[in-house]
């Protein structure tokens, strides 16, 4: 199915609050006061594959074949169908980018799998980047997306405040937002916050607004790439990683415990509920992505999901729930 891309000038910058089109091809069903849903995060690397060390981790590498985005983007949708989530917040999924072989993902994962229903935005896109300089990574486009069996009515995108950069870099830089959608009584937003903010303050913003949005209402559920470690996490473990996680106060020090989490505060400081790997690495060291919720929403069980650690530098969190609200 071809979705279209949308054409665009060198750079862009979106409104505060933006309305997105839900795309669907048949009905999602209705979520309703004690109904069951199962639920999935996943920043997947822009199906670029965990098999390089890209220039942004001091790396060589700024685009890949576009037999690997395809090899990727098959694995990731062959996860996705065995997991069959009701609900699958997506992260990093590139649309027409030069580094993936100018291929729309969207595209394809939308015909690779079999949800009724879509929403969408962009967060970031440029008709060029001009880094690295030895090698410029050239157009851009990089969507967070939610795919749901269940009936969205409606959906928008919500500005978040930028890192703390010089003007020309936030020109060409992510446009970080919140992707909110409703989902019957259920407020769904899908989140990628910012990397590389060093201790700017940055998270700490985002993460505010996150909360603002959070109180809007009572039923509702957040998962993605938060770029935060737990609370209690010491990031001097990390060595050359620990700068990035480097606030004062934990950025999730402001959610946690006063939130709920999927996985609960005390097991995501286990090893075995770890999400991101570093470079190179086979296996997780650190939590960043999270599924947050509301008190009318029941965890029924969770985990993070052990797949094949070439996909992507991030793994799945994924949750069983009860809905409760009304």
């Amino acid at each position: 199915m071809k979705l279209g891309l949308v054409p665009h000038l060198i750079n862009w910058f979106p409104a505060p609050v933006e309305a997105v089109p839900v795309l669907s091809r048949g009905e999602g069903r209705a979520l309703r006061p004690g109904d069951e849903f199962t639920a999935l995060t996943w920043n997947i690397q822009y199906a670029a594959s965990h098999r390089y060390t890209f220039f942004y981790d001091d790396g060589p590498t700024v685009a890949v074949p576009a037999e690997v985005v395809h090899e990727t983007l098959a694995a990731i949708a062959g996860v996705l169908r065995e997991v069959d989530a009701d609900l699958v917040l997506l992260q990093e999924v590139d649309r027409g980018a030069r580094r993936t072989a100018g291929i729309d993902e969207l595209a394809l994962l939308w015909d690779k799998l079999d949800y009724p229903q879509w929403a969408g935005c962009a967060y970031h896109r440029s008709a060029y980047v001009p880094k690295p300089l030895r090698e410029p990574m050239g157009r851009v486009e990089m969507w967070m997306v939610s795919f749901s069996r269940l009936a969205i009515q409606r959906a928008e995108r919500r500005a978040l405040v930028a890192l703390q950069e010089p003007w020309i870099v936030r020109r060409f830089n992510l446009k970080r937002a919140i992707l909110s959608a409703q989902v019957g009584g259920l407020r769904l937003a899908n989140v990628h916050l910012s990397a590389f903010a060093n201790g700017d303050g940055t998270v700490p913003k985002q993460i505010a607004a996150l909360k603002a949005w959070m109180g809007e209402g009572p039923n509702w559920l957040v998962g993605g790439d938060f770029n935060a470690l737990p609370p209690r996490d010491d990031p001097a473990r990390l060595g050359r990683w620990a700068k990035e996680y480097a606030d004062t106060t934990p950025p999730l020090a402001e959610l946690l415990p006063d939130v709920g989490s999927a996985i609960p505060l005390e097991r995501l400081l286990l090893p075995e509920n770890r999400s991101y790997l570093p470079p190179g690495a086979q296996e997780p060291d650190r939590v960043l992505d999270y599924l947050f919720h509301s008190p009318s929403v029941e965890v029924l069980e969770s985990r993070v999901l052990k797949i094949a650690p070439w996909i992507s530098d991030h793994l799945p969190v994924w949750g069983r729930f009860r809905y409760h609200g009304s």
